[in-house]
């Protein structure tokens, strides 16, 4: 499973890095809103692909301190992109990106694909 989201997390990277013209880091984000392959079933296909990685790293190495970063980044996760990433994100891709959260779920991934032109 590591390997698998490691492979899933390069691949949202480059999506963000040749589409989004940007990374996936807050202080390096996308000059254009990506609505692409994962993105289109979740908002946050990254964050989860990491959260899985360091459960399953938690498991391997049987780790208290993976377990408690990973429980760290998971609160972190559940509170920035509300507070701060999607107010941002709003204001600065405008209904494009408020109509995008509305028909794709920040968490629990969608069985079809969203097709959204912005």
């Amino acid at each position: 499973m590591i390997i698998t989201g490691a492979g899933f997390l390069a691949w949202t990277s480059s999506i963000f890095a040749a589409f989004g013209q940007g990374t996936l880091a807050p202080w390096d984000g996308p000059q254009k809103l990506v609505i692409l392959d994962p993105f289109r079933y979740v908002r946050n296909p990254s964050a989860i692909l990491i959260i899985t990685i360091l459960w399953c790293e938690t498991l391997i190495f049987n780790s208290f301190y993976i377990l408690g970063w990973s429980l760290i980044y998971w609160l972190m996760i559940q509170v920035y992109p509300i507070f701060k990433e999607e107010v941002g994100l709003e204001k600065k891709y405008g209904e494009a990106y408020a109509r995008y959260k509305k028909d794709v779920p920040r968490w629990i991934p969608l069985d079809t694909p969203v097709k959204f032109d912005p």
